[in-house]
């Protein structure tokens, strides 16, 4: 299927190729193949779980919160309620902990994500807080449902706006975790910290070829390194590559390569392609076609290929750029 192309004209437009893309003596331009792809009613203003694998007190708990909703949605539609509506972008029930605090001799609880749970005890929190709660609520009891007095809120919080209530709970009280949700946590981290390890690492003994993912867990079990399902993946990277390079040949490098759109399909694929990694370059040639040199991860090379072959039917081209004075321009 042909693109729509928008032409933006360039005071660098050349009659051929750059002197960057034009392969040099033993270099070989991939042209990838056209079968070469990426791998690649009402609702809730909440997130619901999955019942087959929880327990009641979850299933209570669910309940509460469609009822609420269907009192105000519904039952009661011009009735202001004292607590705001549930958010639609708020996480479900089986992603969460529950943060408990004890104070003045009362309970208060709340859902929220673990990790982000995690960062806001740290301080290192930057997100949405709505994006990572299970309900815009503070709870007496969250499994069932109980919501604490609002004089409560008023005497310990000094304030009954749940938004403002849940980050002081989370950093003064206790994340509660189950062993269930420990072992969901760590193997979600594993997995994320196997991905981050394959889009970066390259094998250095084999032409700074990627290592697949399957690799890297191979060799992560061999090393015996276990996640820590309380650290963010990023600090458990350097841990990680010291493990593994007794085991196998690793190393974090990125790579530059040039890309070449034809007409037909530059103006359209040229704004993926540039969102790929650090553009150095472009430029727009005088038939129509676009040219770009990207540095990325190197372990991330496959993927571009398979964005290059998915935006072009297979007619776009790549070259590795080895020597970064071949983007000298004429």
């Amino acid at each position: 299927m042909t693109a729509t192309r928008t032409r933006t004209s360039s005071p660098n437009n050349a009659p051929d190729s750059p002197p960057f893309f034009r392969p040099r003596s033993g270099d070989a331009i991939q042209r990838l193949p056209r079968n070469h792809t990426a791998h690649g009613s009402h609702h809730f203003p909440f997130a619901v779980p999955s019942f087959h694998r929880h327990d009641a007190a979850r299933v209570s708990l669910t309940f509460a919160l469609a009822y609420s909703w269907f009192l105000r949605n519904h039952a009661f539609p011009g009735k202001a309620f004292n607590r705001p509506p549930q958010l639609s972008n708020m996480i479900s029930l089986d992603e969460a902990v529950t943060a408990r605090l004890e104070s003045h001799g009362e309970r208060f609880e709340v859902l929220v994500d673990p990790d982000a749970a995690l960062a806001i005890k740290r301080g290192e929190f930057d997100g949405e807080l709505e994006d990572v709660i299970a309900a815009r609520d503070v709870f007496e009891n969250a499994s069932r449902g109980d919501r604490p007095a609002e004089e409560d809120l008023e005497e310990v919080f000094e304030t009954t706006d749940p938004m403002e209530i849940i980050p002081e709970v989370i950093k003064q009280g206790e994340i509660q975790i189950t062993a269930e949700q420990r072992e969901e946590m760590q193997e979600r981290k594993r997995r994320q910290l196997i991905n981050t390890i394959a889009r970066n690492a390259v094998n250095p003994q084999m032409d700074n070829a990627p290592h697949p993912p399957e690799r890297i867990e191979s060799a992560l079990e061999q090393a015996g390194f276990t996640v820590d399902p309380m650290e963010p993946v990023e600090a458990q990277v350097d841990d990680a590559l010291e493990a593994l390079r007794p085991v196998i040949p690793i190393r974090f490098e990125e790579v530059t390569v040039a890309v070449s759109l034809p007409a037909d399909y530059a103006g359209s694929g040229q704004a993926q392609i540039r969102e790929f990694g650090e553009l150095e370059r472009e430029e727009w040639q005088s038939d129509g076609s676009w040219v770009g040199v990207l540095t990325f991860p190197a372990g991330m090379r496959n993927e571009l290929y398979d964005l290059v072959a998915e935006v072009t039917s297979g007619e776009g081209e790549t070259r590795v750029i080895k020597d970064k004075d071949d983007l000298r321009t004429r």
